[in-house]
């Protein structure tokens, strides 16, 4: 819905407009994925905005600024976020953060070494199958997320997640 009469020329601008053509004079510099995996196959995605006009207010200018990560357009940031620059300290940056889960190579763990460790009780019909997380990125990854969301093939089973996810610290012992 737009808000703007149109008397005979000049026609004013209208806000709608308005509003467009700022965006539009909007960049996002810098996008650059996080080292750190959110979830299985989805690591966060920042980007500097820049070119924000004086007296405009850049997070709700953040909020509303679409992006294209892997040809794909996104509308608008999950979050935004605020950095001084401590260069000059009335120069604020804005930043806006995207999970983004798709055609994203990176952040794919998978199960190594699996070992099974029997039958979960007596008369049970139930195998407990243990095995280590691989590609996995510590200490930035959301390790149970990641465990929780990664699937396995062992001995001709499909399984789509783990029934459980331990975090267990191996410590190496030097040799004297």
């Amino acid at each position: 819905m737009r808000f703007c009469s149109h008397p005979s020329p000049p026609r004013p601008i209208c806000e709608g407009e308005k509003a467009t053509a700022l965006l539009n004079g909007l960049t996002w510099a810098g996008v650059i994925p996080s080292e750190r995996c959110l979830r299985f196959g989805a690591p966060e995605y920042s980007a500097h905005l820049t070119d924000i006009p004086q007296g405009e207010d850049g997070m709700r200018w953040c909020k509303e600024k679409r992006i294209i990560i892997h040809g794909f357009d996104i509308r608008r940031p999950g979050y935004c976020t605020v950095d001084m620059d401590h260069s000059a300290p009335t120069n604020l940056r804005i930043f806006g953060h995207w999970t983004v889960d798709f055609n994203e190579p990176s952040c794919k763990t998978l199960w190594e070494n699996f070992q099974d460790k029997g039958w979960v009780a007596i008369g049970s019909k139930t195998r407990r199958i243990e095995a280590h997380v691989g590609n996995h990125q510590r200490p930035w990854d959301n390790w149970r997320e990641m465990c929780s969301a990664t699937s396995a093939d062992d001995d001709g089973h499909r399984f789509d997640r783990p029934s459980s996810c331990d975090h267990r610290v191996r410590a190496t012992t030097p040799d004297i």
